[in-house]
């Protein structure tokens, strides 16, 4: 560079400077005040607080991108105007794109990745328009600023990464001899951001203002990318020869085949053009043909892409993801297209590519702006796709999924929906989906469809009868069946590897391929086992819901039956069960084989109910079930840390035996700092029915309330439990009136709260049993809300 040229782009550089700083700025406001989720500037904690922060991101992460990248190549009016432009359009997609689809879609295809593309697409454009001064560019000024601006970006970003090994290399280096004050500089947060996007200002100013290094670099990898186009097209068009051979079936069967032939498409599609460059390119013939058949696999890719998403919508309807495949679909669906047409076409080599690329352009940043607005949106398509199919006849109720409308994919059109078949009457087709939209729950694992015909399938009942729908209907939180189907698919999908490998011959088999079967009888298809059984005295029926995968997790599910259909989930055993020789044994958690496994869910099946030997304790609205006692005792100078009412000594052995949580919890001394220390107090209750007293400890932590109750006879916990919800309305309410609602959490508000809590505690009877077969003994977490005086017994 000349010391003339050098000197005209000084007043650049300090703008791209300043630009930078502010860049850096913006990022650092995005990531550290917006990432907080507290609202600002008079917002409240809700649905305009979040468009806002989705908006800020927005803005701060690609608004100032225009304005990099096209300081010095555009005049100022031009810029100006197209920058602004620009934050009114990233304004319009944050708008729309946060709340409904985007975060549950995929982590990558989101409305940050969409909204860039279309700014660079814009963007090129305009920047080819201002370098011809004409409205419609020629196609090489379209092709040198694309490919120009892309190696720019991948340039800048470089240099952004080996800034960030420079300094921090430097910071180690200043770490070794004690000023560890830089290092500490150096990774803060402000730093990090500002010098940033500084940097990548910087890098973005030398990476365009060298035209000859950025031509250079693209020059090399537009021929790097050409070979790959060789590549890529003997891949697909093996790939196609080979399915003559191993046919669909093997390609449907993967469940994800459309996904990545449209992939494939793509990448295919940015090869071509790698390798075409401007057509005026003096490829070898090699390189033309190759070019030219590339056009009939990737048209063949396409068309098993199109019939493999017919199927899917065909049989399941459209869902936000599957929206987002159609719109791939329409993309690369012109592109093969276009460059089947332009194969064919005899004269200048493909000339139609190029009318072809600028036509598809225009049809990219089209169609990803009306996806990003309720034009196009993919929550409201698919829901109205599937209202479609439910009223029509097309679905029955009980294989309508009515948990993806309760689901943020849905969106506010999802749950317009659900509120008007709620309110739906007449036929019993009518009464059934106005049953289960009442009763959607949220969507499954995976975000997989459930419908309750599905669910039932993951499920198989113990003796005859038949499985109360208040146990399949999906519900928020814990969810019990849906982790059954999960295991189920799991379990199906190793079945059906197994069964894929088997079919092989033995030489290309696994090393170590496991042909175990699964012969006992709980174990053989996956499903759950259901053990219908009154769990509460009450005369009904009630159910047990016993997970038979390997090694599962949560062990036993309770559902009470109440008003039917709909049923309560009680909560899981408790993962400790108690043998009567008083040895605790982890039945599920540390299963060590499957005979094992086999036998506790065999038991289970014969399991009977007894009465639980400790009684439920009430607090401020929720009930405490007492589990077995932990088996971690160590001696603890607990005196000092538990505040006695009314004089209370509590036993001399507990003072030794206090089990010790984690180093962070436990009980603190009366008056000392208690940044996350507990408050506790103790008193004395009958939790057994019978003489002494147990001592009870109640241990306040943050807004969790826990329970440990010690027998002094014995000299020993004899049992503990958590409440399950938090009492964090309660806490706020106690610190409003204290006048600290800044800090809800203070010494002041846990000493209120613990003093209204053991002043309103109460012994009630349990209202669940607990579940009994050979030698041992399983506890249920009770999660049973207090309801009227009569249901206590």
């Amino acid at each position: 560079m000349s010391a003339e040229t050098s000197k005209s782009h000084l007043p650049f550089l300090i703008t791209h400077i300043a630009l930078g700083l502010v860049y850096g700025a913006l990022l650092y406001w995005a990531a550290e005040y917006l990432n907080r989720h507290e609202p600002l500037y008079g917002f409240e904690e809700g649905e305009a607080w979040n468009r806002f922060v989705g908006i800020g991101r927005l803005i701060a992460w690609l608004g100032p991108l225009p304005l990099l990248f096209g300081l010095g190549r555009m005049k100022a009016m031009r810029l100006a105007l197209w920058s602004a432009s620009a934050v009114l359009l990233l304004f319009v997609f944050g708008w729309f794109g946060p709340e409904n689809v985007w975060e549950a879609v995929d982590a990558i295809i989101n409305v940050s990745l969409f909204s860039l593309i279309v700014l660079f697409i814009l963007h090129e454009f305009i920047q080819s328009a201002a370098d011809e001064n004409r409205l419609i560019a020629s196609y090489e000024a379209y092709f040198s600023n694309a490919w120009g601006r892309g190696f720019q970006v991948v340039l800048s970003l470089v240099f952004l990464g080996a800034y960030w090994i420079v300094i921090s290399l430097g910071a180690w280096m200043f770490d070794l001899i004690g000023l560890d004050f830089i290092r500490r500089a150096i990774f803060s947060s402000e730093f990090g951001w500002i010098t940033s996007g500084l940097v990548f200002a910087v890098g973005a100013h030398l990476a365009g203002a060298d035209i000859g290094l950025t031509r250079g670099a693209r020059q090399i990898g537009l021929m790097l990318l050409s070979w790959l186009a060789v590549l890529m097209t003997a891949i697909l068009a093996a790939f196609l020869i080979a399915l003559f051979f191993t046919g669909l079936q093997p390609l449907w069967d993967t469940g994800r085949a459309t996904v990545l032939l449209l992939n494939a498409a793509a990448t295919m599609i940015f090869l071509i053009n790698a390798a075409y460059q401007d057509g005026g390119v003096a490829n070898t013939a090699f390189m033309r043909t190759t070019i030219r058949f590339a056009a009939v696999p990737l048209g063949g890719i396409v068309g098993l892409a199109a019939i493999g998403l017919w199927l899917r919508v065909d049989q399941y309807g459209l869902t936000p993801a599957r929206v987002l495949a159609a719109t791939e679909l329409v993309i690369v669906s012109v592109y093969a297209l276009g460059y089947a047409a332009a194969a064919a076409k005899p004269g200048q080599w493909m000339a139609l590519v190029q009318p072809v690329n600028i036509g598809a352009a225009i049809l990219v940043a089209a169609l990803l702006s009306v996806l990003m607005t309720p034009i196009l949106s993919p929550a409201r398509v698919s829901v109205a796709d599937q209202v479609s199919r439910l009223e029509r006849g097309v679905v029955e109720p009980d294989e309508f999924d009515f948990g993806f409308l309760a689901s943020r994919r849905a969106g506010e059109w999802g749950e317009r929906a659900l509120e008007r078949f709620a309110a739906r009457s007449g036929t019993p087709r009518d009464e059934r989906i106005a049953l289960l939209a009442q009763n959607p729950g949220s969507q499954g694992y995976n975000f997989t469809e459930q419908s309750i015909a599905v669910r039932r399938e993951a499920l198989r009942l113990l003796g005859d009868g038949e499985i109360p729908d208040g146990i399949i209907l999906r519900r928020e939180g814990a969810d019990p069946v849906g982790q059954c189907l999960n295991e189920k698919r799991n379990f199906d999908g190793r079945v059906k590897e197994t069964e894929r490998i088997l079919a092989q011959p033995e030489r290309l088999r696994p090393e170590n391929f496991d042909t175990v079967e699964y012969e006992d009888e709980p174990l053989k298809d996956g499903r759950c086992l259901v053990r219908l059984i009154d769990v509460d005295f009450d005369g009904d029926e009630d159910a047990l819901l016993i997970h038979a995968g390997r090694l599962a997790y949560a062990g036993v599910a309770v559902y009470i039956q109440e008003d039917a259909p709909v049923w309560r989930f009680a909560g899981y055993t408790a993962e400790r069960a108690e043998r009567n020789d008083g040895v605790a044994y982890d039945s599920f958690r540390r299963a060590e084989d499957d005979a094992k496994q086999a036998a506790i869910l065999e038991g289970l099946g014969n399991a009977r109910i007894v009465a639980s030997p400790k009684k439920d304790l009430i607090g401020l609205g929720q009930r405490f079930r007492l589990n077995l006692p932990v088996d971690y005792l160590t001696p603890e100078e607990m005196r000092a840390r538990i505040v006695m009412e009314d004089g209370i000594e509590p036993p001399r052995a507990l003072l030794q035996t206090f089990p010790e949580p984690p180093v962070s919890w436990g009980c603190a001394p009366e008056g000392a700092p208690r940044p996350w220390g507990a408050v506790c107090y103790g008193r004395y209750v009958e939790l057994s029915g019978a003489a002494p007293e147990e001592f009870l400890v109640i241990e306040i932590m943050e807004d969790i309330v826990t329970l440990r109750a010690y027998q002094n006879t014995a000299q020993g916990w004899a049992a503990f439990g958590d409440s399950e919800r938090s009492f964090e309305e309660r806490y706020q309410a106690i610190a409003e009136s204290l006048g600290s609602a800044k800090e809800p959490l203070s010494a002041e508000v846990k000493a209120a709260f613990a003093r209204e809590f053991v002043g309103d505690l109460e012994i009630a009877d349990p209202v669940i049993g607990d579940i009994v077969f050979g030698e041992f003994q399983f506890i249920v977490e009770n999660r049973h809300e207090p309801g009227p005086r009569s249901r206590r017994r």
